[in-house]
């Protein structure tokens, strides 16, 4: 039955790398597996605009004759947003900038050792830099979305795990080395007090520039590749399954150490909290968070959104802007 069961994913998994195989499925079936999520790199062209950092790398989308602009700052959970927000800028004329400084980690004072690559000080002087260049653009706001608890990676008591098990048989793959990477703040430090104290500081840079600053916090993780896990079913029982879910208290005890950092941040004016949970958990079905509902992913993979979560996402923080 093992043997059985392993050809036929094998089987099913080959022919849909075929063109002549797709027309075994519908068009909601193959929207299910080979499941519609953004290409940042299809709108996206990088270029260089500090000659003195020229990891320091920005490009722009949404409306680009527009003098309205908003940033956005964050690691691949926004990239995953990208799509859905540059059809949303486009509609409402707003011009979007993204930014990526290669010279530090996206919580920039917190690093994973074996990925310092040019040394704190490159680091630290270009993240002012940009900080300036995002104060001097005068933009209408600043969007940042982090896979935080991934980055916090570990917190003695409070994130024992990189990867994400959602203790129903949906473990995240990483690569080993991936998986053992410890991050600290830049003097070394792991403790779970630095490394709030390094968030709140970093958070505070982007409070400065005097932007409306809307904070995403953690975008749920699933733990099942949802495509693939689609691809299994299919072929298993011919149908794609209805729902995807996994448990909202797991959500909270997961990121419980960053929730509690961002609940702290309530002094400041000009920001705004937006909670992807708040449309992917308790809407379709009570105390949980759905990856997938009547057969429509919200997520291509194990924790990025697919193009339609992103949409609920990104409506969600229109309603606020």
């Amino acid at each position: 039955m093992g043997c059985l069961a392993f050809f036929l994913i094998s089987f099913s998994i080959l022919g849909l790398k075929s063109d002549g195989f797709k027309n075994r499925y519908n068009e909601k079936e193959l929207a299910a597996i080979e499941i519609p999520h953004a290409n940042i790199y299809t709108v996206c062209n990088y270029v260089s605009i500090l000659e003195q950092y020229p990891a320091f790398k920005v490009c722009e989308f949404g409306d680009l004759n527009s003098e309205e602009i908003m940033f956005l700052y964050g690691d691949s959970h926004s990239a995953s947003i990208f799509d859905a927000l540059h059809k949303k800028l486009k509609d409402n004329k707003i011009k979007g900038i993204k930014i990526s400084n290669n010279y530090c980690d996206v919580l920039v004072y917190i690093q994973v050792t074996k990925k310092r690559k040019v040394g704190y000080g490159n680091c630290i002087s270009s993240h002012k830099k940009m900080l300036q260049f995002i104060k001097e653009s005068n933009p209408s706001s600043v969007l940042i979305v982090i896979r935080w608890t991934y980055g916090l990676f570990p917190v003695e008591n409070l994130i024992e795990k990189k990867n994400f098990n959602n203790s129903e048989g949906g473990i995240e793959y990483i690569p080993e080395i991936n998986s053992i990477e410890k991050s600290s703040t830049i003097d070394s430090k792991m403790d779970k007090e630095s490394k709030s104290n390094a968030v709140k500081k970093l958070l505070e840079d982007f409070i400065q520039t005097n932007s409306k600053i809307f904070l995403f916090y953690p975008i749920p993780e699933v733990g099942w590749h949802v495509s693939n896990f689609n691809q299994k079913y299919f072929s298993l029982f011919g149908k794609i399954k209805e729902n995807i879910s996994t448990s909202y208290n797991l959500y909270l005890k997961r990121n419980q150490f960053i929730i509690e950092i961002l609940d702290s941040l309530d002094d400041y004016k000009n920001l705004i909290k937006i909670k992807p949970s708040e449309s992917l958990c308790n809407v379709y079905i009570k105390q949980r968070c759905v990856a997938q509902h009547n057969g429509i992913p919200f997520y291509h993979d194990s924790d990025h959104l697919s193009n339609e979560g992103a949409n609920l996402v990104i409506e969600d923080l229109f309603k606020k802007n």
